[in-house]
C-alpha cells in the first residue's frame, strides 16, 4: 500500500512538473510574439517605390533637403524617381529607415521594369530623426553584388562613395 502511495504521488509531482513547463513555454512565448509584434508596428513606414534610369548601375544617394516637395502617392507608395544624376533630395517627413514592402524599378520615361529588391545595396548612411523630421543622407549601391565589388569600391577624398552610372563613365561611349 505504502509503494503504491507512492506511486501515485510520483505521478502527480511528474503530471503538475510538466504542466508547469507548458505553462512556462506558453508564456514566454507570448511575451516574445508582444515583443515582436511592437518592434514591427514601431518600425514599419510607407513603403517607397523607388525608380531608377533604365540600365543605371553604380551608387545613388537619397538626401533629406528642407524645402522639398512630398513625393507623389502611387497605390500607398511614396514614388521617389532617382534623376540621372545619383543624387535625389528628399522630403523630411519621409523615412527611408524602417521595415516595408519598398519596390525597385528602371526606368525609362514612362515604361518601368521592376528589378529585384536586392539590388538596392545598403551603403554608408547618417541619418538623425527629431519628431518626426529627418536629417542627413543614405547611400545605396544599384547592381548586384558582384557589380558592387568591381565597382562600388571607390570613394572620394571624404570617404564617401562617388555617385553616379558606371555606364556613363566608360571612356569611348
Amino acid at each position: 500500500m505504502g509503494i503504491l502511495l507512492i506511486m501515485q504521488i510520483t505521478k502527480q509531482i511528474k503530471k503538475d512538473f510538466f504542466l508547469l513547463r507548458a505553462i512556462k513555454i506558453l508564456f514566454l512565448t507570448t511575451v516574445v510574439g508582444f515583443v515582436m509584434t511592437s518592434c514591427y508596428l514601431n518600425n514599419e513606414r510607407t513603403p517607397l517605390r523607388i525608380l531608377v534610369p533604365e540600365g543605371y548601375v553604380g551608387w545613388v544617394k537619397f538626401e533629406y533637403t528642407e524645402g522639398t516637395p512630398l513625393p507623389q502617392m502611387e497605390d500607398g507608395y511614396y514614388l521617389l524617381k532617382v534623376p540621372p544624376s545619383g543624387v535625389l533630395q528628399i522630403f523630411p517627413q519621409v523615412s527611408i529607415t524602417g521595415w516595408a514592402r519598398d519596390e525597385l524599378y528602371y526606368y525609362t520615361g514612362e515604361n518601368r521594369k521592376r528589378l529585384p529588391l536586392k539590388m538596392l545595396i545598403s551603403g554608408p548612411s547618417k541619418i538623425v530623426e527629431t519628431k518626426g523630421v529627418y536629417d542627413g543622407y543614405y547611400y545605396g549601391f544599384i547592381g548586384t553584388e558582384e557589380q558592387r565589388e568591381k565597382y562600388g569600391k571607390k570613394f572620394n577624398s571624404n570617404g564617401e562613395p562617388i555617385i553616379g552610372d558606371i555606364n556613363s563613365n566608360i571612356p569611348n561611349k
